[in-house]
C-alpha cells in the first residue's frame, strides 16, 4: 500500500495529502460510505411510499444525514485546477486529501461531539471530485484557514492547452 505524505502536509495549516491508491483501506472506506448512503436513500424511498422519480432527492437527503455538508467551488485555468471548500468546525489535522491523476477526495472526521448541544450533526466529511483534466498529484498544494480549504492542482503537461501561433497569409 502506497501512502506517501508530501512534506508540505507536515506544516501547520496544511492538511495531509496522500496518493489515491485503488484497493487500499481508504478506498474501501469510500465504498462503505457510499453503500451506507445508498442504504439510507433506499430506506427513505421506502418510507415515502416507494414513489418513483425522487432518487436524487433521497440520495441527497441520505447524504446530508450521514455526512456534514461541504460546499465546493471548482475553478480552472490553462495550467491548474483550484478547488475551494467550506469545512467549518474542522482543523487542518482532521482533514485529509487524496489525489489521483483525475480525482480529488476530501475527507475528515471530528472526534467526539458536544453533549451539551441538542443538535446532533454528522461528524464526518467525504467528497469525491472527478477532475476535468489530468493533474500532477505530486505537485498538489493545499491551505486550510478558518474552515476554508483551498487546493491547487497543477495540470499535467499533456492536459494543458497549447496556443498555436497564427500567421496571416
Amino acid at each position: 500500500m502506497n501512502r506517501e505524505v508530501t512534506a508540505k502536509s507536515l506544516q501547520p495549516g496544511l492538511p495531509a495529502i496522500f496518493n489515491l491508491v485503488e484497493g487500499d483501506a481508504f478506498s474501501r472506506h469510500l465504498e462503505k460510505v457510499s453503500e451506507a448512503i445508498a442504504e439510507r436513500a433506499y430506506d427513505l424511498f421506502e418510507r415515502d411510499g416507494r414513489r418513483d422519480g425522487h432518487d436524487l432527492k433521497d440520495w441527497y437527503r441520505a447524504e446530508s444525514q450521514l455526512l456534514q455538508p461541504m460546499p465546493v467551488e471548482i475553478g480552472e485555468t490553462d495550467d491548474r485546477i483550484t478547488v475551494r471548500a467550506d469545512i467549518p468546525g474542522f482543523t487542518d489535522k482532521q482533514v485529509e486529501l487524496r489525489v489521483g491523476a483525475h480525482r480529488l477526495v476530501i475527507s475528515g472526521k471530528k472526534s467526539g461531539f458536544d453533549h451539551r448541544s441538542r443538535d446532533v450533526r454528522p461528524t464526518e466529511i467525504c467528497r469525491r471530485l472527478d477532475l476535468p483534466a489530468e493533474i500532477e498529484p505530486g505537485k498538489v498544494t493545499a491551505t486550510f484557514r478558518n474552515g476554508k480549504l483551498e487546493v491547487t492542482l497543477p495540470k499535467a503537461a499533456a492536459g494543458r492547452k497549447r496556443r498555436a501561433a497564427s500567421k496571416a497569409a
